[in-house]
């Protein structure tokens, strides 16, 4: 088996062109994308989906002291599914997003904690807030 500078796996399109639709789905829907460059939405899908991975490669997660923990809502509607669980670091000298799930529900906090690593263990809620008494361990004081 040879490898190809140019190509990413078994993927049918070549990874130049996965960064240039990745950027133009950026400004675009990703159906406009693929109408506009001739190619089908499911390969912008994957573009998309192979530069957030490439981008998050490198991330290192180490030193997150302070997190912190929101809903945004999207969609009409106050139902859980019109929700999305957001993880923020909030520490002094890093204020960075860190995970975002669908719905808000204890399963999408849940994976969310889950999917920074073990190093999280304390998280701080607002007293009173929507994720209170999720079973998540707390610092003392708050919930």
């Amino acid at each position: 088996m040879e490898y190809i500078p140019w190509s990413a796996g078994k993927r049918p399109v070549t990874i130049t062109m996965m960064i240039f639709l990745a950027r133009w789905a950026r400004r675009l829907s990703w159906g406009q994308t693929a109408l506009a460059f001739r190619t089908s939405w499911e390969a912008v899908y994957r573009s998309v989906d192979w530069f957030v991975q490439w981008g998050l490669a490198p991330r290192q997660l180490e030193g997150v002291h302070a997190i912190g923990i929101d809903e945004i809502h999207w969609g009409k509607g106050l139902r859980s599914e019109n929700f999305l669980t957001v993880i923020y670091q909030i520490d002094a000298h890093c204020r960075r997003l860190l995970w975002v799930g669908p719905r808000r529900t204890q399963a999408s906090l849940r994976r969310g904690l889950a999917a920074l690593g073990p190093e999280v263990v304390r998280v701080r809620v607002q007293r009173g807030g929507p994720f209170c008494g999720w079973g998540v361990r707390y610092d003392s004081g708050f919930c």
